[in-house]
């Protein structure tokens, strides 16, 4: 199982997530905030958790996040 954790508060909009993974990210146009689709939110920090996802992709566009506020857990 893959667990992804963001930090949406502090998103800057960069749209990076969007473009390498839109199945799982899409903007939030009304405050140009990226959404984790699917996630439950908690105070700010959107969760989703993965039965079957490919790690290495995760991990590659949490990377690739300027903001460095994904991040991807193996469980």
């Amino acid at each position: 199982m893959i667990e992804i954790e963001f930090q949406r508060k502090k998103c800057i909009g960069c749209n990076t997530c969007v473009e390498m993974d839109p199945e799982n990210w899409k903007m939030d146009w009304l405050d140009d905030k990226s959404i984790l689709i699917g996630s439950i939110s908690n105070n700010g920090t959107q969760t989703l958790k993965l039965e079957n996802g490919d790690f290495k992709h995760h991990k590659h566009v949490a990377d690739n996040c300027p903001e460095r506020i994904i991040k991807v857990l193996e469980t």
